[in-house]
């Protein structure tokens, strides 16, 4: 007999079939996520069929709308930048307390303080990247 259990590795994250139609709720389950979350992809422009119920959305349109959504979403930092959580973007950080904390063996974390709020930042980096991460600042080395 078959296990009910859905395997988690099967089906990843945020890639549905493009030749399906989905109601809300099979959406809601294909994506791993609630109905109401659903609702709202589908008022912020996520394409349905026509507007009878049962909502129908194409597997064709979920794709490029998650992937513009994700796009969107992203706030890359350029160089000398760390990405403050607090103020929700990428800041400078203070330039005389930078340091570099080792977790493996060639990479580790970038560790500064925000100039504008003050907030913790940190910002995955190789060590042999550093000075292209952050120019012209001085950063200290620190084994973990």
């Amino acid at each position: 007999m078959r296990s009910r259990r859905r395997n988690s590795r099967s089906r990843r994250k945020w890639q549905v079939r493009k030749h399906h139609s989905y109601t809300v709720f099979e959406l809601a389950d294909a994506l791993a996520v609630s109905r109401a979350t659903v609702r709202r992809m589908i008022r912020q422009g996520l394409a349905t069929v026509d507007d009878k119920r049962p909502l129908l959305i194409r597997g064709a349109d979920v794709n490029p709308f998650l992937k513009v959504k994700r796009t969107d979403a992203k706030r890359p930092c350029g160089p000398g930048r760390m990405f403050c959580l607090k103020c929700g973007e990428p800041q400078c950080p203070t330039p005389d307390l930078i340091e570099f904390v080792w977790n493996g063996a060639s990479a580790g974390n970038l560790k500064g303080l925000c100039e504008v709020c003050g907030t913790i930042m940190n910002r995955r980096c190789s060590a042999s990247r550093i000075p292209d991460v952050m120019p012209g600042l001085a950063v200290t080395m620190r084994r973990k």
